[in-house]
């Protein structure tokens, strides 16, 4: 088994970017041949940027810095006021492996993601976000794994939360796990299981790669839901990824980013024809993003108790039927997850409840049981 490689800061990014890019390279990778480059495949990483401020420089050097040198990056300044183009302007007459496209006026982050895409020449496509770090090895790896899985057309991988002074938070790394393409496919009814700046995506799923405008927010889970009936991901397991928490962005609004996380669900209930109510749209969000019925009340706005309980072994249930007539899911990753979910919320909810018998008694009668059980032999009880 690989080891994860060793986490990184932005002082880690800086030095490692410095080792392997001293100097313009003028459109050639750092010490290497220009022959033997032409035998190797392209990858284009595309930025978008409005106002990064200094989260910048650290974020283009992570890229830049890569051991897969052999690239292109793209930067799409939307408008910015805050000096964030002069900083990506200085970065490409330091590289040429720079290419910047300047928006006249902001068009929103959906709308330049699609014009950077168009300007993409890579064999693989891959994603950064301005205020992020990228291992060093995160290309690489992302190669490797794509040239030996021929099957696979997109891959993510595991990702770490960082502050604003790039040290690691003290919270687990996500998705140590190695989510196989049909456990990724059944969860996209329940929450985005891939991190969008992670990817790296096969040129051949370009024609199919624009991101929907109405999505300020969320435009990457709208996306993978459109592109799972045709395509299969994965996510490596390595942490090869550091996500930087902070203020201003879009994410810390929860309130729009529930709202665009629900109209993709409701969507999706639509296909399934699934008939649902305003409050089952507000309750099946919820029932699939919380860890602890603390947080579920204080989310939420209602107990974890048995009349939620009930709800949500009729509504999982509701889900596992209509996706047997639709099949839109894969089976039976699709069940086994509704089984791990609902044994995790009769768990949670019987600690806290004063009957927890009757939870109990709800549980069994269940048509979920036996998803229960596959889940159980299966191994798959991740609680998201």
């Amino acid at each position: 088994m690989k080891r994860s490689p060793a986490p990184i800061t932005a002082d880690k990014v800086l030095r490692r970017a410095a080792a392997l890019h001293l100097a313009p390279t003028h459109g050639e990778a750092v010490g290497e041949d220009r022959q033997a480059l032409k035998t190797r495949p392209l990858v284009s990483v595309l930025m978008t940027v409005y106002n990064a401020g200094d989260f910048l420089e650290p974020a283009i050097e992570s890229v830049l810095g890569q051991t897969w040198t052999y690239l292109e990056l793209v930067i799409v300044d939307d408008g910015s006021t805050d000096g964030s183009l002069e900083r990506i302007r200085h970065a490409g007459w330091r590289d040429a492996r720079v290419r910047v496209i300047e928006n006249e006026h902001n068009l929103g982050q959906p709308a330049s993601r699609n014009k950077g895409i168009q300007a993409l020449r890579g064999d693989f496509l891959a994603f950064m976000d301005a205020d992020d770090l990228s291992h060093p090895e995160r290309l690489s790896r992302q190669v490797a794994f794509l040239e030996a899985h021929s099957q696979i057309d997109l891959v993510g991988t595991c990702w770490s939360p960082i502050d604003v002074d790039g040290q690691l938070l003290p919270r687990k790394t996500r998705q140590r796990q190695r989510f196989t393409s049909h456990q990724i496919a059944a969860r996209l009814l329940f929450y985005c299981p891939i991190h969008h700046p992670t990817m790296m995506i096969r040129a051949r799923v370009a024609k199919d790669l624009h991101y929907d405008t109405a999505f300020p927010v969320a435009q990457d889970h709208d996306l993978w839901v459109r592109l799972m009936p045709n395509y299969r991901f994965a996510v490596l397991p390595e942490c090869l990824f550091y996500y930087r928490q902070h203020d201003h962005q879009a994410i810390s609004d929860g309130n729009r980013m529930m709202a665009g996380r629900r109209r993709i669900f409701e969507k999706q209930l639509a296909e399934l024809d699934i008939d649902f109510d305003a409050q089952d749209s507000y309750r099946h969000f919820h029932l699939f993003h919380f860890r602890g019925r603390n947080l579920f009340r204080a989310q939420c706005a209602e107990p974890l108790d048995v009349d939620f309980v009930r709800w949500a072994g009729q509504w999982m249930a509701r889900l596992a039927a209509a996706n047997r007539h639709k099949r839109l899911y894969p089976e039976p990753a699709f069940s086994r997850f509704l089984g791990a979910r609902w044994l995790f919320v009769c768990r949670k909810a019987s600690a806290e409840s004063d009957a927890p018998l009757r939870i109990w008694a709800i549980f069994l009668r269940s048509s979920l049981t036996r998803a229960v059980a596959r889940a159980l032999l299966a191994r798959e009880l991740d609680p998201f």
